[in-house]
């Protein structure tokens, strides 16, 4: 058989194989664990999922047969083999595969930009990540930093767009900027 992994995200993969005709198979098992865990399989054991019937086993991301192992840990490594089952009989398991989960919070903001400076306010603008995270971007928290350290951090937060103009600043100072991106499970490094 061979295995492949598909798609996935933060707590989702999806894994894909090749593997006997109908004629020998009645159903498929997907066996996984996390890097830290133990890695011999026995037919008790609870990391597993069932893909079903050989005719309902499920198509997705354009891959057949596959499994859709659901409710793992975000910013994690799995393992994962398959097995044919036949009346109760295992085969052996496949090759093992390894996919790791993507984090639930967001990217970082990129290409970020400060301008329209006057003597007492400047802009800053930013390009939003690709990556939102399992969720959606709900705001930017933007901190402006005086270089010399001589006034405490400002901290501004941007709901939707990707821009803010901050104003009351000493004429002739330099400051450091960054910003985060926001989603409800948690927050970017900063920019």
């Amino acid at each position: 058989r061979s295995l492949r992994p598909g798609g996935y995200s933060g707590d989702v993969v999806v894994i894909g194989w090749t593997g006997p005709d109908s004629a020998t198979v009645d159903s498929y098992r997907i066996v996984y664990y996390a890097k830290c865990m133990r890695q011999v399989y026995r037919p008790g054991d609870t990391a597993f999922l069932d893909a079903g019937p050989l005719g309902s086993v499920a198509t997705a991301y354009g891959i057949s047969p596959c499994g859709i192992v659901k409710n793992l840990k975000p910013q994690s490594t799995y393992t994962f083999q398959v097995l044919a089952v036949k009346s109760s009989a295992y085969s052996i398991l496949s090759t093992a595969v390894t996919q790791s989960t993507m984090t639930a919070e967001p990217a970082a903001p990129s290409s970020l930009v400060t301008d329209s400076a006057t003597t007492s306010n400047f802009t800053v603008s930013w390009t939003p990540s690709q990556y939102t995270g399992l969720g959606s971007v709900t705001k930017y928290i933007v901190t402006v930093m005086r270089e010399d350290g001589t006034e405490e951090p400002r901290t501004y937060e941007v709901m939707t767009a990707q821009r803010i103009t901050v104003g009351d600043k000493a004429p002739g100072s330099s400051y450091n900027v960054n910003v985060r991106t926001i989603n409800g499970f948690g927050q970017s490094i900063p920019s």
